[in-house]
């Protein structure tokens, strides 16, 4: 099989995991289950991470989702991941361990700017996230329109973008949109924040109908509807509303997959929302909740490239879903 069949658009991370008390947190100004973006004040944050033996690995949406697919389907260099990195020991981190797991990437190298990282604070069961997205924002439309790469997005044939990268460029979200949909391609994406919808109400307005597949949470798409006014609170019918949202391609209907964390999955699909139940998760051994949504897409998508049933796509995305909340990070 070839390379490069799936390609993602994101921004790469490093993620630097640790585990600190409350005292670290309460010295840095951060809460339990904080998740907030890295400021001035926070720099110190980065270098005293360095006395608590952290780990590093590779991050941000995007990337654990290729790694969660290509980890699934095992097949080398299946996977293709463009984004905006520094030149930096983190980009080197990136790059190695992208290498060693046969994910291929092309990196936008940002002049004078530090490759994208999250601190992953762990305190017992409680995570708190500060991220610094660094070069990652820089990503823009020159680079994606440069023959090299142009070339692997017209020889993919699957395309998934989370919704941060709106965040990052929407005319390189577009131009992917438009390519697999002239060209009779997939073209999924995930909603990935409540509040990106709110944010980026608009945008969303405009590349919803070139989306075949819809990934997200619970409060993802309830959040969603409450943009769009849709007076009800059952999870099924705002599901089945976004579902049926115009699309440009009416004959390949649209699919949307949701993640309830311990409760039924949702998958919309011709008009019918079915309920997959998780498997019974043992509390004691979850360690880390970060990216179990991103590897349940990575799965998913692992077994639908594969053409197979839609069952056994949410059966591989739960499965290795739970995998990931056993382990530190998104590893396996």
């Amino acid at each position: 099989m070839r390379e490069n069949i799936f390609l993602t658009l994101g921004s790469p991370l490093v993620d630097i995991i640790a585990s600190v008390d409350r005292k670290f947190l309460n010295n840095h100004g951060l809460k339990f289950n904080d998740a907030v973006k890295a400021t001035e004040k926070h720099k110190q944050l980065f270098q005293d991470l360095v006395d608590f033996q952290p780990k590093y690995q590779a991050g941000g949406c995007a990337l654990n989702t290729a790694r969660a697919l290509q980890w699934t389907l095992n097949i080398p260099k299946f996977c293709m991941v463009f984004g905006a990195i520094g030149k930096d020991n983190y980009s080197e981190i990136l790059k190695r361990q992208l290498n060693n797991e046969s994910v291929n990437y092309i990196f936008e190298e940002i002049p004078g700017e530090e490759t994208g990282k999250c601190a992953v604070l762990l305190n017992g069961r409680n995570r708190s996230l500060c991220t610094d997205l660094g070069a990652s924002k820089y990503f823009d439309f020159k680079h994606l329109k440069n023959k090299k790469v142009w070339n692997v997005v017209e020889n993919a044939k699957f395309y998934y973008v989370p919704g941060f990268f709106f965040g990052v460029s929407f005319e390189c979200i577009m131009e992917v949109a438009e390519h697999s949909f002239l060209q009779g391609k997939i073209f999924t994406f995930n909603l990935s924040a409540p509040f990106l919808s709110q944010m980026y109400k608009k945008e969303l307005e405009i590349l919803l109908p070139f989306v075949d597949i819809i990934f997200g949470n619970e409060s993802e798409v309830r959040a969603y509807a409450k943009v769009l006014n849709f007076n009800s609170n059952n999870l099924h019918e705002i599901l089945l509303y976004i579902n049926n949202l115009p699309k440009k391609k009416e004959s390949r209907r649209r699919i949307t997959v949701i993640t309830r964390g311990p409760k039924p999955v949702c998958l919309v699909q011709n008009n019918c929302v079915t309920e997959y139940v998780v498997n019974e998760i043992a509390d004691s051994r979850i360690v880390d909740t970060n990216a179990a949504g991103d590897a349940f897409v990575g799965a998913f998508m692992a077994e639908y490239i594969m053409e197979k049933s839609i069952d056994k796509c949410i059966l591989a995305g739960i499965f290795v879903a739970i995998r990931i909340l056993y382990n530190v990070g998104c590893s396996f």
